[in-house]
């Protein structure tokens, strides 16, 4: 009777994990097909060309959220670059959309996958009627920034 219950409960828990494989799967599916969505949109092109630009300084930031992407750079002499989806005419990206954006931003441009330069940050941001806005940056991480920040001092 014990190894009855003892088979069953190894059972169902095989079923659990088999169940959320199959979810985890599913989901990144969806995830890939967005990313793949983004980058085959009309305003991707524009959105490279200005990271393929800033990409010939070090770049601190790259920040995107629903309504722009925003570019910053560790030396303080480069301004900010930026894109917004409104002035170029398209609407907010949602959230999840917003995710497949920094996403193909990564598989474009491996440097920002490169976990000993830059990690990713989610942050959620609530505004005044509610609603909560979610932005993705990729940030410099403080080994590199320190590294490199040793390296222009010498020069």
């Amino acid at each position: 009777m014990f190894s009855l219950w003892l088979i069953l409960i190894v059972l169902i828990l095989i079923l659990l994990v088999v169940y959320a494989m199959l979810k985890l799967r599913r989901e990144k599916h969806r995830s890939d097909r967005r990313t793949e969505a983004i980058r085959q949109s009309r305003m991707y092109p524009a959105i490279l060309e200005m990271l393929t630009l800033a990409s010939q300084h070090i770049i601190a930031q790259v920040r995107v959220t629903g309504d722009d992407i925003t570019v910053r750079f560790l030396d303080p002499r480069h301004e900010a670059l930026g894109y917004s989806m409104q002035e170029h005419g398209f609407e907010p990206l949602e959230e999840r959309f917003t995710l497949a954006l920094a996403q193909a931003l990564a598989l474009d441009f491996p440097f920002l996958s490169d976990e000993k330069q830059y990690r990713l940050v989610e942050t959620r941001r609530s505004s005044t009627d509610g609603t909560g806005r979610v932005a993705y940056a990729y940030e410099l991480t403080m080994e590199r920034k320190s590294q490199l920040m040793r390296q222009i001092n010498r020069r």
